[in-house]
């Protein structure tokens, strides 16, 4: 269970834009964020742990095309394979969550 950083770039082009633009983002279509600042936010992501480097880069690896990464919560042990855990607190808004990341 791994992806590419670049693969990870390009979604939250479009899914973070969504996020933070709300049914704007929806009318739009091709409404997205700059590759400048997914990059940052999926940097920030990597930084707090939300996923974890497994091979490429080490001074760019979400630039590296070869580089994968695995989500933090895929490496968690248990009965299963790719347990997932529960979260019992209140969901923030996904505005307020990106913000706090970029800033």
């Amino acid at each position: 269970n791994t992806f590419r950083g670049q693969a990870a770039i390009e979604w939250l082009r479009g899914h973070a834009a969504r996020a933070l633009f709300g049914s704007e983002a929806e009318k739009e279509k091709n409404q997205q964020l700059s590759r400048s600042v997914a990059l940052l936010l999926g940097q920030k992501l990597l930084a707090v742990g939300v996923f974890r480097q497994v091979t490429g880069s080490l001074t760019k690896p979400l630039e590296d095309p070869n580089a994968l990464f695995r989500f933090h919560e895929d490496e968690k042990e248990g009965p299963l394979l790719n347990c997932r855990s529960i979260w019992f607190q209140n969901a923030r808004e996904p505005l307020l969550v990106v913000s706090e990341l970029l800033y």
